[in-house]
């Protein structure tokens, strides 16, 4: 925690001096804490179910089982591509402060980033290694990869730097996923960022939802996914099967062939928001829903346990 420490003064210093909301560098260290362990339990919670349930949504009982194994290995939690760019983005913020530009940060990831990256990180990576800078590494002209998940798994960093400044979160957020990705592709990230952020004060989830919600355009594709996944929740209240069907059946099945995956940037996120708005605030439910809702479900257990 020594040389995160910099990083939450300047956190810090940045939420007072808006003069509208305080918090005490232990509550923020605190809440920091529970939101990377969170994290690394969602990760390895929904890394067995990873890929796994996509014509259908899973069954119960989920378990930590190959996780467990895995940590057992190396003797503790390891990083996975949903926890991973996060340190370089944090190692970069010691070194150049909390405003790191573009040109720096393909500096630590030519440096830092060998392998294990996949989709977007890896064709952005590729490209910086072909003389391309962010955020033309994430234009959708040479990177074909730029609907893709990427993004909204390796952002948390920015909104944990951004206690309760959700307009700058949702800059930051958008500013990162133009590394990687284009177009409508970046919105879920944004979402997230601006949830995150404003996590540190609210609790109550539809809240978050709809707060994040209200910081993409109107004729933004995943912003018409969330009032979809909302209408949804409230039409099939217990239910979250019949509300996967409905959400799969529109960004996977019936997706255009050219951004249909089961990576797609827009379908993960449905999927998160449908976690979180059937999970009741419960973090074992929302955990469990989270999984068998599928598709790259690590990614969304991990960023929703560590909100």
């Amino acid at each position: 925690m020594k040389r995160f420490f910099p990083v939450l003064l300047a956190a810090l210093t940045l939420v007072s001096c808006t003069g509208t909301r305080e918090i005490t560098r232990t509550e923020l260290k605190d809440k920091i804490a529970g939101a990377w362990i969170g994290q690394m339990v969602g990760n390895i919670y929904g890394l067995e179910y990873e890929n796994k349930f996509v014509d259908e949504p899973g069954e119960g009982p989920f378990t930590f089982n190959k996780g467990m194994n895995k940590m057992a290995a190396v003797d503790g939690a390891f990083s996975d591509d949903d926890t991973d760019v996060e340190y370089l983005y944090l190692m970069m913020m010691e070194k150049y402060g909390v405003d790191p530009n573009y040109d720096q940060v393909k500096e630590g990831w030519m440096y830092h980033i060998r392998d294990r990256v996949w989709l977007a990180n890896r064709a952005a990576l590729g490209l910086m290694h072909y003389g391309f800078k962010p955020p033309y590494t994430g234009k959708k002209e040479y990177n074909p990869h730029w609907f893709q998940i990427d993004p909204q798994l390796i952002n948390e960093i920015w909104a944990y730097t951004a206690p309760g400044m959700p307009d700058y979160a949702a800059a930051i957020s958008d500013w990162a996923a133009r590394i990687t990705s284009d177009d409508w592709a970046s919105s879920p990230t944004v979402v997230y960022g601006v949830m995150y952020s404003e996590a540190f004060f609210e609790k109550d989830v539809i809240k978050l939802i709809k707060l994040a919600k209200s910081y993409l355009p109107k004729t933004d594709r995943f912003r018409k996914v969330m009032d979809e996944c909302i209408d949804l929740w409230k039409k099939y209240p217990d239910d979250w099967k019949a509300a996967r069907k409905v959400m799969a059946d529109e960004l996977y099945v019936n997706e255009p062939d050219i951004t249909k995956s089961i990576w797609n940037a827009d379908l993960n996120g449905a999927m998160g928001i449908l976690a979180l708005l059937y999970g009741d605030g419960d973090i074992e439910k929302t955990l469990n829903i989270g999984c068998a809702l599928g598709f790259d479900c690590d990614n969304q257990t991990a960023t929703i346990c560590g909100l």
